[in-house]
């Protein structure tokens, strides 16, 4: 521990806020909650599709910042969830209902066993890019505003097991999409305070962006974190992340709501 301690004060000179360029590597074990909206249902992640438990995910921020004050952000995030669940109500999503099922033999629609049983993925991608301008920028930390344009693209898949059933030679195989894009401008602010000016090993920092889509919903998102760098161009954070989004159709008949939590881990390179 005191060599460790020594190869901190050693290096504490060189932590600053003069760098080029910063990479920020991720690990969120979120908790994923939230519904899939269509013209009939609000289909619940959890308890219609068996989206639950904490998911690891993966977020990636690079910074570039070719003058003191001044920043290029690009945020990027593969959320990726899947699930299974017996169901325990008939719902509708991407125009079938689910659990429903033709017999052939009678012409009745029947719920046999294993068609309530469905299988569940919801792939969303995120990519977001900004400018930032420091309104303060010392020994200290910064204080920044940003704005940028952000791209969300949500897509869910729901479908029984491969059990398919021939009627007229028609095979029948329940299986639905809902999908939906959505560019949106973000603005927000950013920070990092060094709990001492010549020493810049522990710092706190944060962020928070978001916009009103105003009848089609809002985005919002938002972090705190604690560092402490263990070498000259390297620092170890923890903290918790939020995400609040909200895009549907005007006539709120098809879209998503969904938010994300959970504590969030990180590496950071700078230099």
């Amino acid at each position: 521990m005191r060599v460790i301690f020594l190869l901190l004060v050693w290096t504490s000179a060189a932590f600053a806020e003069d760098f080029r360029f910063e990479i920020t590597a991720n690990y969120w074990p979120l908790n994923p909650t939230g519904t899939v909206l269509t013209p009939t249902d609000q289909v619940d992640l959890k308890s219609d599709i068996g989206i639950q438990g904490r998911k690891s995910e993966a977020l990636l921020k690079v910074v570039f910042k070719p003058a003191r004050k001044h920043r290029l952000n690009f945020e990027a995030v593969p959320y990726r969830f899947n699930g299974a669940n017996t169901i325990t109500r008939t719902f509708t999503f991407g125009g079938v209902t689910f659990p429903r099922h033709l017999d052939p033999s009678t012409g009745l629609v029947v719920v046999p066993t294993n068609l309530l049983q469905v299988r569940s993925q919801i792939d969303i991608d995120y990519y977001f890019g900004s400018y930032q301008y420091d309104v303060v920028s010392n020994t200290r930390g910064h204080v920044g505003v940003v704005a940028g344009v952000a791209y969300f693209h949500a897509k869910g898949v729901v479908q029984t097991p491969t059990i398919v059933t021939r009627l007229h030679n028609l095979i029948i195989s329940p299986a639905a999409t809902e999908e939906r894009s959505v560019p949106l401008p973000l603005i927000g602010g950013e920070f990092r305070y060094f709990f001492t000016p010549t020493r810049k090993v522990l710092n706190i920092n944060g962020e928070v962006n978001g916009m009103s889509l105003g009848s089609e919903g809002k985005y919002v998102q938002g972090n705190l974190n604690a560092g402490v760098a263990v070498l000259p161009i390297v620092r170890l954070q923890a903290g918790i992340n939020v995400v609040d989004a909200d895009f549907h159709n005007g006539g709120n008949t098809r879209g998503f709501k969904l938010r994300f939590a959970g504590p969030i881990f990180a590496v950071q390179i700078h230099n």
